[in-house]
Parts: structure tokens; C-alpha cells; sequence
């Protein structure tokens, strides 16, 4: 940006920020902002980060650049595929609840609820969850994306 245009935009950060002080609304916005920055940000790249080391493992050991693993080797690289895979659905879960969109249970069961009604998702067994707002906000975009919002 120019020298006169950064200014400006500097000057109009400080009077948002005085504006949320002078009103005692700076710490709502922070929260909300935090919020916005782990469901929007945070939270999708550790999908995307858990997806793409999932997809390196099952590369090298059945990709054509196959690894000779032993068996111990082979197990503990599905393991870790696993682990990643399971992180990667806590994560589109998390992705859900951050954003308010629909989360249900498939084995009712094993799922458990707050004291709030909310879901309580535990990061060892996430599997019992569907996030069904990520994937109907996916699938909606991808099938007809002209109609996304």
C-alpha cells in the first residue's frame, strides 16, 4: 500500500478498536475472533495436514515407490495412518461445533452429552460423531455450486 493509504487504514484499526473499548465490547469481539481463527483457520489445516500424512504413509508402503517395511514397521505406519485419520474427523468435528452446524450421533449408545446438551466429543473416539455440517456444506458447494452461500 502507499505511505497516505496505510495511514489511513492505520487510523481506521485504531478508531475500530477504540470503538469496541469505548462500548466494552472488545472482549466479545477477541473471543469471537478466536473462535473464527480455530474454526476457520486452525482447524482445516490440521484436516488438510492430517489427510496429507495419511496419504504419505499409504504412498510409501503400497505407492510404486514402496518401501520394503518389516511387519512391525508396516503396523506401526497403519497405526500412525489411523491415529491421523482419527484427528483428522476430530477436526472436522471441532470445525462443526466452532461453527454451530449439525453434529449427530450414529451409535447412540457410546455418545454422551453435556450437562448443556451439547455433544461431548472425545479425542480418542471421535468415530461415534458425524459431521454433518461440514459435509452437507461440502457436498452442496460441490454439487451445485452456484447455489453456495
Amino acid at each position: 500500500l502507499a505511505p497516505r493509504t496505510r495511514n489511513l487504514t492505520d487510523v481506521c484499526i485504531v478508531c475500530f478498536v477504540l470503538n469496541l473499548f469505548r462500548h466494552n465490547k472488545l472482549g466479545s469481539w477477541l473471543l469471537s475472533l478466536m473462535i473464527s481463527v480455530q474454526a476457520d483457520f486452525f482447524w482445516p489445516l490440521a484436516v488438510l495436514f492430517s489427510i496429507a500424512t495419511c496419504c504419505g504413509i499409504i504412498m510409501c508402503a503400497v505407492g510404486p515407490t514402496r518401501l520394503d517395511l518389516s511387519f512391525c514397521a508396516g503396523f506401526c505406519a497403519a497405526l500412525v495412518a489411523v491415529c491421523e485419520l482419527n484427528f483428522g474427523w476430530f477436526g472436522m468435528l471441532q470445525i462443526c461445533m466452532l461453527n454451530g452446524l449439525k453434529v449427530r450421533c450414529w451409535f447412540p449408545a457410546a455418545c454422551y452429552y453435556t450437562k448443556s446438551n451439547a455433544p461431548e466429543i472425545h479425542v480418542l473416539f471421535p468415530l461415534v460423531w458425524l459431521p454433518l455440517g461440514v459435509f452437507l456444506s461440502i457436498c452442496g458447494t460441490l454439487w451445485r455450486p452456484w447455489c453456495a452461500a
